[in-house]
């Protein structure tokens, strides 16, 4: 049997010439299958008569579709995505026979888990600026509850900033509206609070102070706690 491509195994009675194989290894080469391998590469075990099976994928026969009706040019209508009065793009396929109500709760645990792990993964980007306010402020937080409480506000106030961005403040539904605001407020009050607790810099302030406060940090990393010895004395 002789590897032939994407064509799969062929049996081929006579051996190749040199010739043969360097164009079989260039046309290989040009569709992209030279380095695939499979299991029948490492232990060959195909003989004449074999049946090959191949896969497909199968569209569900039942769907459940949650959607608005569009203007089409052959059917004059069709089924497409609904237009929120905020200007949201609705359209949601699933598999099988799903109520609304299903559907939505399903999307709404989907974007529970995403949110949840974006913030989770922001925490520590918040971290890093809210640090980076303290030294170029000429501040340094005195522990970790300051610089997390620190970080919690930084998270706050972009959360709070991304809520307005994305619903707006229309005054139609007012307890969102104070939901958003009433978060801003309540970070930068926790912001206020975790600045407080930090005294003052030796790295003074600006985009200056930044780039020391920076270097020395990857110092420490690198050089662990010698430079941190280093850093208190100075």
């Amino acid at each position: 049997f002789v590897y032939v491509g994407n064509g799969g195994y062929f049996f081929s009675p006579y051996e190749m010439t040199d010739h043969g194989k360097m164009f079989n290894l260039f046309m290989q080469y040009l569709e992209g299958s030279l380095l695939d391998w499979q299991l029948g590469d490492i232990m060959p075990s195909c003989t004449a008569g074999d049946i090959r099976v191949s896969y497909r994928v199968a569209d569900p026969t039942e769907a459940s579709v949650v959607g608005g009706v569009v203007p089409a040019e052959r059917t004059g209508t069709a089924l497409g995505l609904f237009l929120t009065s905020k200007n949201y793009a609705l359209g949601i396929v699933h598999e099988g026979v799903v109520t609304a109500y299903q559907m939505f709760d399903r999307e709404a645990w989907e974007g529970k888990k995403w949110c949840l792990f974006c913030r989770l993964l922001l925490f520590p980007c918040c971290i890093a600026f809210a640090e980076f306010i303290a030294v170029f402020s000429n501040r340094c937080f005195i522990d970790w509850k300051a610089t997390a409480a620190a970080a919690v506000a930084v998270e706050g106030v972009l959360v709070s900033v991304g809520w307005s961005i994305l619903w707006k403040f229309d005054f139609d539904k007012p307890l969102q509206d104070v939901s958003m605001a009433l978060l801003g407020v309540v970070a930068v009050l926790v912001g206020s609070v975790a600045f407080k607790r930090s005294t003052e810099s030796v790295y003074g302030g600006g985009f200056g102070a930044v780039g020391r406060w920076l270097n020395d940090v990857f110092a420490l990393g690198m050089y662990g706690s010698a430079v941190k010895d280093d850093i208190k004395a100075s």
